[in-house]
């Protein structure tokens, strides 16, 4: 079976592809914020799974949290763009209950029970449960967007 190791150096590759597309298509679209974002949100994904894959040249905890900050940063960073691209605006509240409570679990199951499926779980399920209403999206004048989610469905 693989290890949380093997498994992130594997996805370094992809994660690399995928933002060398994007500032290609940057260079393309050089007007589009929404472009910025996501180029940003994989750069910082990148390098979280940088840091968490190399953890044996830093210390754990140093790896653990640059690892967890740049998930979770490049989560909210691509939110931020498909918010952008849609016209609509991300409620600050949601940064700070997913980011919260990303921040306890992870820090749970890094000092209290040392296990990294268990912090990829609590993160995924914060951003998840932070935006599970989408009460997090608006239209950018303030007005509740109503409907399928505007993330699934692009204008």
């Amino acid at each position: 079976m693989l290890d949380t190791q093997t498994l992130f150096v594997a996805l370094i590759p992809v994660l690399l592809a995928g933002l060398v597309a994007h500032i290609a298509n940057s260079q393309i679209h050089r007007n589009s914020i929404a472009l910025r974002w996501w180029g940003w949100g994989m750069m910082a994904q990148a390098l979280g799974v940088v840091a968490i894959a190399g953890h044996e040249a830093l210390p754990f905890f140093l790896a653990v949290l640059v690892g967890t900050a740049g998930l979770v940063g490049g989560q909210f960073m691509i939110l931020q763009g498909m918010a952008v691209f849609s016209r609509l605006e991300v409620a600050r509240a949601y940064y700070l209950t997913a980011g919260a409570l990303s921040l306890a679990g992870v820090s749970f199951f890094t000092l209290a029970e040392n296990s990294a499926p268990a912090r990829f779980l609590v993160i995924s399920a914060a951003l998840i449960a932070a935006g599970r209403d989408r009460t997090c999206l608006s239209e950018a004048d303030g007005a509740h967007r109503r409907g399928p989610s505007p993330l699934a469905v692009a204008r």
